[in-house]
């Protein structure tokens, strides 16, 4: 038992550490051998999903599901199950598979969280509210909903409470830099403001690579242009907008792949 726990692990840890192909062969061999354990079928689901074998990644959640359908684990496999519906524009298949993954872990916020996600894609901004507060009632700093509440809000004008939520997102996960961008939107900037202040902080840190500060520089942009400094406002739009075009990575295949979905 100990002996699979530990391939089980280790499996787990070649996912996590983005070892894809390593990590695909090495549960495939896992499951030949003990064809039974529900939670290699769901790193081997995530894994094939990351490699954009989608449909082999759906029949792999749909073995694990058959397996044990009392088995907890079913809630996570259900959930990813659920996504990968859900990046398809499957949204009916999507909301089945969130229904069933909170039936059989009311307590899963991830779950809970998406199904959000899901309600506000359908532009059912109500439901999709009040799905991310459920989330938050289970986990207060489960984050992504702190966050995703903060951009609903935002979208139907309800500054004061995209503010509060944006700040928590902080609050919880300093380097979640989107949301700083997010909440510098809604901010009017003076001299003296305290996520200014943040933003310089972050912005200075050499620990962090500058490609991962986009969002920071552009919210710099934005801070200096409220403070009417054009000048330093224009520098930092430039930079960012170097930073963001060294991403920005061309695909013919992809354009036409999408193309032909629509």
């Amino acid at each position: 038992m100990d002996d699979i726990k530990s391939k089980v692990q280790f499996v787990a840890n070649l996912y996590k550490s983005k070892k894809l192909f390593e990590a695909e062969k090495e549960a495939k061999k896992l499951l030949r051998e003990n064809p039974n354990i529900v939670f290699v079928y769901n790193i081997l689901g995530l894994v094939l999903a990351e490699l954009k074998k989608f449909d082999e990644a759906i029949s792999c959640f749909e073995r694990g599901l058959k397996i044990n359908p009392e088995n907890v684990d079913n809630a996570l496999i259900y959930n990813n199950l659920g996504s990968i519906y859900f990046h398809r524009d499957n949204f009916f298949e999507a909301e089945l598979c969130f229904k069933k993954s909170l039936e059989v872990n009311v307590k899963n916020s991830e779950a809970m969280n998406n199904l959000g996600n899901l309600y506000i894609k359908l532009s059912n901004y109500k439901d999709g509210i009040d799905r991310y507060k459920k989330a938050i009632s289970i986990n207060p700093n489960f984050f992504p909903s702190h966050y995703n509440l903060g951009i609903a809000n935002k979208n139907i004008g309800n500054f004061d409470e995209a503010k509060i939520h944006l700040e928590k997102t902080i609050n919880i996960k300093k380097d979640f830099f989107s949301a700083h961008r997010s909440l510098s939107e809604i901010i009017k900037y003076e001299k003296d403001n305290n996520h200014l202040k943040v933003l310089n902080e972050i912005y200075y840190n050499n620990k962090i690579p500058k490609e991962k500060k986009i969002e920071i520089v552009f919210s710099l942009a934005k801070a200096n242009n409220d403070l009417k400094d054009f000048g330093k406002a224009f520098q930092y739009y430039k930079e960012a907008n170097d930073l963001r075009k060294k991403q920005v990575i061309f695909s013919k295949e992809e354009v036409e792949y999408e193309f032909n979905s629509i």
